[in-house]
This record gives structure tokens, C-alpha cells and sequence, in this order.
């Protein structure tokens, strides 16, 4: 991984900033405290960088990017051996030419399923392991403790959070007992739990987790 920059105000070492929907990669390296998780929508003059103290700076577009591009390099890990993945390009190796030529891509040598242009591959015991698709479905987190309530500045910090974080979708929280946020529309390989742990921290709760695909 890129070396990261020191916080300009405490010296603490610069966790880079992600903008845009985060991938199942990405979810991981924010689970392990390497990239910070900001959403879909980029202001303008948005900071590149935070720290544990959450100050933030911008440094040059290069050295972030490498950061980023770092943290999520050898994700998902197979779940065979453990070991590092990257992209299988059964199609379009053309718009990968910076990632083949770093080593974080390389080219089927068979043909893939019909539709499907890449995949991620083992690099040690050359497991394949097929991208999570997007998929259409209803996600009901129902509060464990039938007698919390939310009130109104949490209901609007939960929505707002979510229309950041899980864009076109569609979302019903009902505020009274028994608690109960329901989020309709396209949503990838589940819940992703940093959005869970953010709601659980909105409503000081516990929720379960009803997941249907269509």
C-alpha cells in the first residue's frame, strides 16, 4: 500500500477518503480501518484524506488515488486459501491496461459466462471467484428491543445516511414501537454492515436483518 501522508494538524497517519458507491473490496479495507467510507455524492474541494483525530486535507490526486488503489489491492482474499485476488478479464482487457501492466489484472485464457466480461481470480491457488451482481430486493431491519422508538432527528439522520450510502433505493422508517426501516430497490449482496453498525449507532439499538431478493 501507498505510504500514506501525515495529518498536517496531529501527525496521525492519512486514511485516504472514498467517494462514490463503495465496492465489497472497499467495505472490507473500511472495516479494517484503511480507507474512509464518505458517501456517494463529492463536493466540490472535497478533502482527500482523514485521520484518527477526523481532520482532513487534500494532498496531490496521484498519491490518493494510490492510497485507495492500495488498500483494497488483493480483495476480496480467497476463501479457499486466503490468499490474494484480481481481476479475470474474460472481455474488454483493453480498458484494463494500467491494471494488467501492475500485475492487478490478468486475461482469461478460456471464455466466460455469457455476459459476465470479468471475475477475480486466486493469484496462489487460482480459485475463481464470480462478482456479486447487484440485485433487486427489500431489506427490513426490525429494532430487537420492541419498545424503542426514534424521534424525529434520528429518523432524518437514518434517511440521510442511507440516501448517501445505498443510492436508488427507496426507504420507509417507521419511528414508533416496534421499530422497523424498510429499504426497497436495488441493493448489492445484502446489507453492507458499516450501514447496519451507522443505523444501530443513529438509534442506539440493536436491529435484525430480513433480507429477500427478487
Amino acid at each position: 500500500m501507498s505510504a500514506a501522508p501525515a495529518c498536517v494538524a496531529c501527525g496521525h497517519p492519512g486514511i485516504p477518503i472514498l467517494y462514490g458507491l463503495p465496492t465489497p473490496e472497499a467495505w472490507q479495507a473500511h472495516r479494517e480501518g484503511l480507507i474512509e467510507v464518505a458517501g456517494c455524492f463529492r463536493p466540490d474541494e472535497a478533502p482527500h484524506w482523514t485521520c484518527e483525530q477526523r481532520h482532513t486535507w487534500s494532498t496531490n490526486e496521484a498519491q490518493w488515488d494510490a492510497a485507495l488503489d492500495g488498500a483494497v489491492e488483493g480483495r476480496p482474499y480467497c476463501p479457499v486459501c486466503g490468499g490474494h485476488t484480481r481481476d479475470l478479464l474474460y472481455t474488454l482487457a483493453e480498458h484494463y491496461q494500467r491494471e494488467l501492466a501492475d500485475g492487478r489484472a490478468e486475461v482469461a485464457t478460456k471464455p466466460g459466462p455469457a455476459g459476465i466480461h470479468r471475475a477475480r481470480i486466486c493469484r496462489a491457488c487460482r480459485t475463481v471467484l464470480p462478482l456479486s451482481r447487484m440485485s433487486k430486493g427489500v431489506v427490513r431491519l426490525i429494532a430487537e428491543d420492541p419498545s424503542v422508538s426514534l424521534g424525529p432527528d434520528q429518523a432524518d439522520r437514518i434517511q440521510a445516511w442511507l440516501g448517501e450510502l445505498v443510492p436508488t433505493t427507496t426507504y420507509h422508517i417507521r419511528r414508533e414501537p416496534p421499530v422497523e426501516i424498510t429499504i426497497t430497490g436495488h441493493i448489492a449482496w445484502g446489507l453492507q454492515p458499516p450501514i447496519l453498525e451507522q443505523v444501530e449507532a443513529v438509534a442506539e439499538c440493536r436491529f435484525q436483518v430480513e433480507a429477500t431478493a427478487h
